[in-house]
């Protein structure tokens, strides 16, 4: 078994997590099972996955703006 430090913030207490036992999540769910708090990494939403995939983009990327389809013509309904 590995052991860890808990800490006291305000009236929280924080776990430090060692390397191995990083989530790949911001969010996570915790619930306690008899005397073991258990913690769950909770998916990310698609929202969450399109910031991340955003913040990972070159400052220049898109500097030239992209090219505008012209307007196309339709008939009435």
């Amino acid at each position: 078994m590995i052991t860890t430090e808990v800490f006291q913030s305000g009236i929280s207490q924080l776990v430090k997590l060692p390397k191995a036992f990083h989530f790949n999540t911001n969010i996570v769910g915790i619930r306690r099972q008899g005397n073991e708090v258990i913690i769950t990494p909770l998916p990310k939403t698609h929202l969450e996955e399109a910031f991340y995939a955003l913040t990972g983009l070159s400052d220049d990327f898109m500097a030239e703006g992209r090219q505008q389809l012209s307007i196309q013509t339709r008939e009435d309904f």
